[in-house]
């Protein structure tokens, strides 16, 4: 892994270098990837197999292709290839398929590793090893997509349902039937206790008297912290991508553009609470939910404008600003909300209103 960080940042080095000699292939393995370029210095690149310094030189050139194809299209203005470093947070090399099944060779040990899950007897397509900072190995495989066939579509008559995100809870549903549900609502109390238990870790591995050894077992203290959080959220994004698609054939998702709203030019909440609403993930949750109903061929996903649906009442329609309270009371009907689910029922009679639906 080591030497494969080592020949991507040597070729972005001859890249550099080398204004005249194009970026392909042949130029990378002839001055850079082949054994002949190591006979008297740095033999112990040689000792790495040559599929995978060769797949560390192909990645650098598909990140320059693919930068160049975005410049063209007009998406980028410029770009600028970086080093990788030994303390990123991720470190990865690529495995062939063609040597998996081989009992003698470059990962033949591997089948000697405890690992979580069985590994494949086989591997169709080359995939990836990833190691964290937590030293944690993971074996990426691709597979091919399973689309579900449309005889398993829900067949009851609440098929639309509207989300509405949140800092103290995630994510609120309302659908159709009236049926409102809530995910993550203890969740952020929990995330909350984790950040705290990290800024006192934190705190201690900044004080100048602490040791290098010590401050390495704080900072490893709190990455296994930091990667906590993120399985938390990660557990809870799947398992609501997964009923969501499995029960709603049109989901209202709002925009939600947290960036913008934790910004300094239009912040107009505290640090505390942006910085729940950033562990929550919203974006990360949006992309994975797309990705999700590519596996559903009757969701629908729809992108949709959540102004004032927590401030309107959704009896009567008069804006009131409720500011931070958990209930919405109405002071021109007399209705009283839970606020979130007043929010999630306002997006879907909002959508309702200006489109038409059949199943």
């Amino acid at each position: 892994m080591g030497t494969a960080r080592w020949i991507y940042n040597k070729c972005l080095e001859f890249t550099n270098k080398s204004k005249g000699v194009k970026k392909n292939k042949k130029n990378f393995r002839t001055f850079v990837v082949n054994n002949d370029n190591y006979q008297t210095e740095n033999q112990w690149v040689v000792n790495t197999p040559y599929d995978v310094r060769d797949a560390a030189a192909i990645e650098l050139l598909t990140a320059f292709n693919t930068n160049f194809e975005k410049k063209k299209a007009g998406t980028i203005d410029k770009f600028m290839i970086r080093f990788r470093r030994k303390k990123d947070r991720k470190d990865h090399f690529v495995l062939h398929c063609k040597h998996w099944k081989k009992k003698s060779g470059m990962y033949s040990f591997i089948r000697n590793i405890k690992s979580a899950e069985p590994l494949p007897e086989e591997l169709q397509y080359d995939s990836i090893i990833i190691k964290n900072k937590l030293n944690h190995y993971y074996l990426c495989i691709p597979q091919v997509l399973d689309i579900r066939g449309e005889n398993q579509a829900p067949q009851h008559s609440g098929q639309v349902v509207a989300l509405d995100p949140g800092v103290r809870t995630f994510q609120t549903t309302f659908d159709l039937n009236g049926y409102s549900t809530k995910w993550g609502s203890g969740g952020a109390e929990r995330i909350g206790r984790l950040c705290c238990a990290y800024d006192k870790l934190q705190s201690k591995w900044s004080q100048p008297e602490v040791r290098h050894c010590k401050r390495y077992k704080y900072k490893r203290a709190g990455r296994r912290i930091q990667q906590k959080i993120r399985n938390i959220v990660d557990d809870l994004h799947k398992k609501l991508c997964l009923w969501l698609c499995r029960n709603y054939q049109v989901i209202l998702l709002p925009s939600f553009e947290t960036q913008k709203m934790v910004k300094k030019l239009h912040k107009r909440i505290n640090s505390k609470t942006a910085r729940k609403m950033l562990t929550w993930s919203h974006y990360r949750f949006k992309q994975r939910l797309l990705h999700k109903a590519r596996e559903h061929p009757w969701t629908h996903i729809y992108i949709v404008n959540e102004a004032y649906t927590s401030k309107t009442c959704s009896c009567c329609g008069h804006v009131y600003t409720v500011g931070s309270s958990e209930v919405f009371r109405c002071p021109s009907c007399g209705s009283i909300f839970d606020r979130d689910i007043n929010g999630a029922r306002n997006i879907l009679l909002r959508f309702l209103t200006t489109h038409r639906i059949s199943f």
